[in-house]
């Protein structure tokens, strides 16, 4: 092997890179030094010469290999991929380091001055990559091209390069604004959504006129951020405090403003500065602020407005950390081009703690006026919220009937003065100050902050207030339940009708739409892509008998899955936060996605109904759908609003008439299914009624959808008839005098814990999916019969456990019911019965027993030890200062032997660890439901209740006896309502007679012949 033939080779391609000089030629001089010494005729190694060349020729042949793919690039690419390049010579020239060390073809010295050469060559380099920044962004339509060809992270490091350049460099340069001009360029080729990587904007934001230095009046000013997009700049307080300590909280509120997105958020782009000042740079809102826009438009929708913060304000306070706002006012609300509102002014009382002027007064909470200091919380937002209402609604300030002066208002709410209703007028009725309004302001102005509603059920109260009064006034809002305009059929066929537009659309001059609305111009080619058959599980409109518009169309009008094109780069990330709790789209735009398998992974409500009356040519998928959606929808909508929009879907897609027979069958289908998957109660005996009078009142094709009707029919039937029966009470019967607890037997410990697998079996084969789902998401309001039913069972359990411990008064007896309970505690571990087992050792933990040393100094090393080892595997955690009542926290790990595919699992573990996935899995932000989100609480939520449960033959006629005793004392503990405090009281004497045993064994009494009693 040549090598002086290879390092010549290597030179002369290296010659053709244009990048990273020295670095090069540092490189191409190590090559050249190695071979050199490889070739003297008295070079003495300690391996042989053979060995070394070969060694060392394949070290030069990677080389070569690398600066001839260098050598491919353009300087755009090179600076894309100047990352990987970095990363390349550094393994080059480290196999060159291990090469030398190895055969000691150098000395340690011409080592360690290589290696100097090559750390000055990176700090020369750098100005190289510098002047290569300029000569990318002087050229647009290559940086055009760069930015639809690049990947997202040499896009990023691009920008972030001319970030870095522009805090560094004079303002007013040529350089500066041509770098301005090139962020500018790159920003408007890639996702709208997505910002520049650093928070840090000094050098990018100029004032109107393209002039750096920024004069800022009042607080806040517009100015110009790369050199088009217009921008709101509001002055960042200065704050006094420790060295540091002001710059780090600014540093972090920053960062968390730059997270948050949502429509109704106003967009936060970073901070910059001039002079003395610090500026906070947000999105500009053209229509100005909320106080402005409705003294300028008073005939404008309040009641749209109000929803749209409500929903922005929710997401504030349901974001992690949670985003207090602290000055909520129309003032602090801005409106977009599109008219949707925008809440800003956020947040900056963690900036300054005094922060709350005197201007707002008039919209804060009782309590923030006598704190000191004045700290919001969630609740003094709600507060304001409540005046915001008013203001808005009314177009005046709160107070303004009896107050003139900021000081008498805040005299007047110290002394629990509230807003005196306005006297009733049209005018007022037509903006939104309804009855109902006027009372759910009432329940924001309550005295007592933990008695005001949370903005999660405000948001959802106001919505559906903005609805009725939509369609009572016919303000141009949704008028839902009323089909929005866009599902309905004429609307979407003939070409006439607009295309549902996609998630996003591109926009240069903002992050993401800073309104609701989205125009159906900016659909592109790139977003729609030709979906290849074998991936659309769609059938045909002729194939379904459904009109085209109802099937999920692709932006270019085709029916198809929204999928990304081959065209769209696909590694551009997004920033949209898509909520998990539905929210409706208040300017009728439809939205619905899908993965290439015809799974829905996010979607509006109007379109995820629509989806729920489809049938495809994939059964399977349509199935799982519907279960998931008809499981889950609690967690995104209410079952009043789901059933008006299913109808009114329904009547949309017949048109008034028969319509084919499968569609008839499936309607009818789903409603059977919605009855089957939730759990009815009393108060959902208004919605029997009305799936009653719905299918009575319509007409029915001969055939299949009869049937289905009548089978409807008769479960309704049941249905009612059990709402309406009276339930069967239980009564004491005579014979039953107990459970009959005989400790020495160790024999009735295991028919004990069979008579718990057989009562908690029989509870959990009632639970339902769709109760575990709704338990998870922790925002519906049903009842969960069935669910409750088991957790309270298996909380009685335990305390019967703990009575049982107790009951006894000498500690002999105590400690040989505990091994009792131990033996039990095993019988259930050994039929999987683990909730069982839990339950018992919940007892066996408990404070009340743990403390009791004299009847645990009884109990064999083996069974404290059994305790422990069970413990583990459970998990138990007590929770400090816990009493009766107060459950333990469990985690369950199951034994790798164990077999959970038949077993009662811990149903309080895998509860909470459905709440942690929905948690985890909770996207807030946006108006989407995140609907794939959903089908993972959905599959989880079946698999909990799937498992089956251990039959315990029924056997003996005392079998069958000893269950009924059983049932019946734990049942009385229910009904006992100074149950807790008679144990408690218990627990207190058998501490007294410890007490009492301990002294006496301390004492030597027994040794005496004295007798303890």
């Amino acid at each position: 092997m040549d090598l002086a033939t290879l390092v010549e080779d290597i030179r002369t391609r290296s010659e053709m890179v244009t990048v990273h000089r020295e670095k090069r030629m540092v490189l191409v001089q190590r090559c050249e030094e190695f071979a050199n010494k490889l070739s003297e005729k008295d070079v003495t190694l300690s391996q042989s010469k053979l060995e070394a060349v070969i060694d060392l020729g394949g070290i030069l042949i990677k080389i070569r290999g690398a600066v001839s793919e260098w050598g491919e690039h353009s300087h755009a690419k090179y600076f894309m991929q100047q990352d990987r390049v970095v990363g390349d010579l550094s393994v080059l020239n480290g196999l060159l380091d291990t090469h030398a060390m190895h055969f000691k073809t150098i000395s340690e010295n011409e080592l360690r001055l290589q290696q100097n050469r090559m750390a000055r060559a990176r700090q020369d380099d750098q100005s190289e990559l510098n002047a290569l920044v300029y000569e990318l962004v002087r050229n647009t339509d290559d940086l055009q091209r760069l930015a639809k060809e690049a990947t997202w992270d040499g896009i990023r490091a691009l920008m972030q390069a001319i970030q870095e350049k522009l805090q560094f460099i004079d303002a007013n340069s040529e350089n500066a604004q041509e770098l301005r001009r090139g962020l500018g360029v790159l920003y408007s080729q890639v996702d709208s959504e997505v910002l520049p990587p650093l928070t840090n904007l000094n050098g990018q934001v100029t004032d109107r006129d393209g002039n750096p230095v920024i004069k800022a009046t009042a607080g806040i000013c517009d100015g110009l951020w790369m050199g088009t997009i217009k921008v709101m700049l509001r002055t960042i307080p200065r704050v006094e405090g420790p060295e540091g300590s002001s710059t780090m909280t600014i540093e972090r509120e920053i960062s968390r403003w730059r997270q948050l997105k949502h429509n109704h958020v106003l967009p936060f782009y970073g901070t910059c500065s001039s002079g003395l000042n610090t500026f906070a740079v947000f999105s500009w809102a053209d229509n100005g602020s909320l106080a402005a826009y409705i003294r300028d438009h008073p005939n404008c929708e309040q009641m749209r407005i109000l929803a749209e913060v409500s929903l922005g304000l929710k997401y504030l306070h349901t974001f992690q950390p949670v985003v207090v706002h602290g000055d909520l006012r129309a003032a602090n609300v801005h409106i977009s081009t599109t008219g949707s509102a925008l809440i800003s002014g956020f947040g900056w009382n963690n900036i300054i703690a005094d922060d709350l002027s005197i201007e707002s007064t008039r919209w804060m909470s009782p309590e923030l006026l006598q704190a000191d200091p004045r700290t919001p919380t969630p609740q003094s937002d709600v507060w304001s919220f409540g005046m915001l209402c008013l203001e808005v609604l009314t177009g005046r300030l709160p107070f303004w009937l009896k107050f003139e002066t900021d000081f008498e208002v805040e005299l007047a709410l110290m002394e629990g003065t509230l807003p005196e209703r306005p006297e009733p007028h049209k005018s007022l009725y037509r903006s939104g100050l309804s009855d109902e309004m006027w009372s759910l302001m009432n329940d924001c102005w309550a005295h007592q902050p933990a008695a005001r509603p949370e903005m999660r059920l405000l948001a959802m109260k106001v919505r559906k207030l903005h609805l009725a009064h939509s369609g009572k006034y016919g303000t141009g809002a949704p008028n839902l339940p009323t089909p929005p305009g866009s599902i309905r059929h004429e609307n979407h066929t003939g070409g006439h009708g607009r295309n549902p537009p996609p998630i996003a659309t591109s926009n240069a001059h903002r992050p993401y739409d800073t309104g609701s609305r989205i125009s159906a111009d900016g659909l592109g080619s790139e977003e729609s892509g030709q979906q290849s058959e074998s991936l659309n599980p769609w059938p045909s409109p002729e194939a379904t008998g459904f009109p085209s518009s109802q099937l999920p169309r692709a932006s270019d009008g085709s029916a198809g899955i929204n999928v990304p094109s081959q065209s769209t780069p696909k590694h551009r990330p997004s920033s949209r936060r898509s909520s998990s709790i539905a929210e409706y789209y208040l300017d009728r735009i439809l939205s619905i996605e899908f993965d290439k398998f015809g799974n829905v992974l996010r979607g509006n409500m109007e379109e995820l109904v629509s989806r729920l009356l489809v049938t495809t040519h994939v059964p399977e998928t349509d199935s799982e759908f519907c279960e998931c959606f008809l499981m889950t929808y609690r967690g995104f909508t209410s079952t009043e609003d789901l059933w008006r929009m299913l109808v009114c879907q329904y009547h949309t897609l017949t048109s008034g008439q028969l319509g084919d027979s499968k569609k008839q069958q499936h309607v009818l289908m789903v409603l059977s299914d919605w009855l089957d998957i939730q759990c009815i109660q009393i108060r959902d005996r208004t919605f029997l009624h009305e799936i009653q009078n719905f299918i009575r009142e319509n007409e029915w094709n001969i055939g299949e959808p009869e049937t289905e009707r009548s089978k409807l029919a008769i479960k309704i039937e049941k249905h009612l008839a059990s709402l309406n029966s009276t339930p069967r009470q239980h009564t004491d019967r005579g014979e039953n005098q107990g459970f009959n607890l005989d400790t020495r037997n160790l024999s009735v410990a295991s028919e004990f814990a069979e008579q718990l697998v057989r009562i908690e079996g029989g509870l959990f084969q009632k639970i339902l999916a769709s109760e575990c789902a709704s338990w998870a998401t922790g925002i519906s309001d049903e009842e969960l019969p069935n669910l409750s039913r088991f957790i309270q069972n298996n909380n009685r359990v335990s305390d019967w456990c703990l009575d049982k411990i107790l009951k006894p008064d000498k500690s002999v007896e105590r400690a040989r019911v505990v091994s009792f309970m131990i033996q039990a505690m095993n019988h259930c571990l050994t039929k999987n019965a683990f909730s069982s087992a839990q339950a018992i050792l919940s007892a066996l933990t408990h404070s009340y027993v743990q403390k009791l040393s004299v009847t645990l100094s009884h109990l064999k090393s083996s069974e404290r030890e059994n305790i422990k080892q069970i413990n583990h595997t459970f998990d138990v955690h007590t929770q400090p200062g816990e009493g009766i009542g107060k459950k333990r926290r469990m985690s369950w790990k199951p034994r790798p032997t164990h077999d959970t595919t038949t077993c009662i699992p811990p149903l309080t573990k895998r509860l909470q660890e459905l709440k942690q996935l929905h948690k985890e899995l909770k996207d807030n932000g946006g108006t989407l439901v995140e609907f794939q989100h959903f089908t993972k609480l959905w599959r989880k939520s079946k698999e909990l209740v799937a498992h089956k449960v251990p039959q315990i033959p029924v056997g003996r006629e005392s079998m069958s006896t000893a269950y009924r005793c059983l049932e019946q004392e734990l049942r009385q503990i229910e009904v006992n309502a100074d149950f807790q405090a008679q144990l408690d009281a218990r627990r207190k004497e058998v501490v007294r007679q410890e007490g009492l045993e301990r002294e006496y064994r301390m004492s030597g009494f027994a040794a005496a012949g004295f007798a303890f009693k």
